[in-house]
């Protein structure tokens, strides 16, 4: 049951004892006044005496004072609720804020990962790179080797090394820093 329904539930609860209160305190007074009122009873004469006269003037004070005690007691029972609403709504805002904070936290330590992460894939694309380029110039100096030993061929100028792309455009090629697609064309321009 939500707390707006167990308050509702709680100031009808008041409201019913409140009302057979009211209806008790009558009939109190009601037999209260009539044995007072008449003392010479045919059927059961008896004496009035001063603290029959107390009880019956204190059961008027009651009835007198009846509303306002009842609009009071139901005053402190919806300052009770509002107090109680308060504090669920400061105890959420402390979860929520809990919440944050954590989700904060493992935010930051994925972020934290990621960074490992990514700085660990630079260091092996790094390595991959050395290692290709390392390969390509061996192989370039090979290639040269045979074709220069036998005459085959007269190069103008050396053979330059690879330029690594630096992005890759949106369909998976991979371009240079001019824009254009980048290829091993160093042979071809031979």
């Amino acid at each position: 049951m939500k707390l707006e329904e167990r308050h509702l539930s709680f100031e009808l609860d008041l409201a019913t004892s409140q009302e057979q209160e009211k209806r008790n305190c009558l009939l109190a007074l009601r037999h209260m006044s009539a044995y007072c009122l008449n003392p010479t009873d045919a059927l059961h004469p008896h004496t009035v005496t001063d603290q029959d006269r107390h009880g019956l003037e204190r059961q008027c004070w009651l009835r007198d004072n009846m509303d306002q005690r009842h609009q009071s007691a139901i005053n402190v029972l919806r300052e009770q609720q509002a107090r109680q609403l308060r504090q669920k709504a400061m105890k959420q805002e402390a979860e929520t804020m809990a919440v944050i904070g954590k989700h904060e936290a493992g935010r930051e330590e994925l972020e934290k990962v990621l960074e490992g992460e990514e700085v660990e894939m630079d260091m092996w694309m790094e390595e991959r790179r050395r290692k290709m380029s390392e390969r390509w110039r061996l192989a370039t100096e090979i290639w040269k080797k045979g074709r220069v030993d036998v005459g085959a061929i007269r190069l103008p100028h050396p053979i330059a090394a690879i330029e690594w792309p630096e992005e890759v455009a949106e369909h998976g090629e991979v371009r240079d820093g001019s824009g254009s697609v980048a290829g091993v064309q160093v042979l071809a321009d031979l």
